[in-house]
């Protein structure tokens, strides 16, 4: 316990003589963390993307074209999409 607020005090004495660096350091590391979080959770919706469905792995989507708008656009097994 007592080790614990040697290394508090050193942390705080180190923010104190190399302030603006510091500061630096840790906005970087918040930056670093929220790009980790906002990653891992787009990924994770995206790998989940239809595992509802019971025929989920059967589900495709497909589009002809994109030019700003989803023309062609239509989602369903592959035969709807000009598979086999």
């Amino acid at each position: 316990m007592i080790a614990m607020f040697y290394h508090l005090k050193i942390i705080i004495r180190n923010l104190r003589h190399n302030g603006l660096y510091s500061w630096i350091n840790i906005a970087g590391l918040a930056v670093c963390l929220a790009t980790v979080i906002l990653v891992t959770l787009w990924v994770n919706d995206e790998l989940r993307f239809d595992k509802f469905h019971k025929l989920g792995k059967d589900i495709h989507h497909c589009t002809d074209a994109f030019d700003g708008r989803m023309e062609g656009h239509q989602s369903g097994n592959g035969k709807s999409c000009g598979g086999d």
